[in-house]
């Protein structure tokens, strides 16, 4: 269901069984995978050397992009996230069920 994102020769995706994924973009060999333990309906967003994914458990998780599996930080919003984070002029914006967030500097 979701599209993936390529930075760096590394390709970024996820699953709906709740894996984000990194895959060598030229070999297609797997690099690493992280299960969110919850179902993923968005895709990836790779930006400043970070990747972003919601999940439907209501978290945000940020990943370091690279070849190592590397969790950074993992946010809880109060609703679901079924969409793919977007920034745009400095501004990341996140949708939930309910709630559009913009969050800023």
């Amino acid at each position: 269901m979701a599209t993936a994102s390529v930075v760096d020769d590394r390709l970024y995706a996820t699953d709906y069984s709740g894996n984000i994924h990194c895959l060598d973009a030229q070999t297609g060999q797997h690099l690493w995978k992280m299960n969110t333990e919850s179902p993923i309906w968005s895709s990836t967003l790779v930006a400043d050397g970070k990747v972003f994914v919601g999940t439907e458990k209501q978290d945000l998780w940020i990943m370091e992009a690279g070849t190592q599996k590397k969790v950074l930080n993992t946010l809880r919003f109060p609703d679901t996230i079924y969409n793919t984070p977007i920034i745009a002029n400095g501004v990341m914006y996140i949708a939930t069920e309910r709630y559009l967030y913009a969050i800023g500097d």
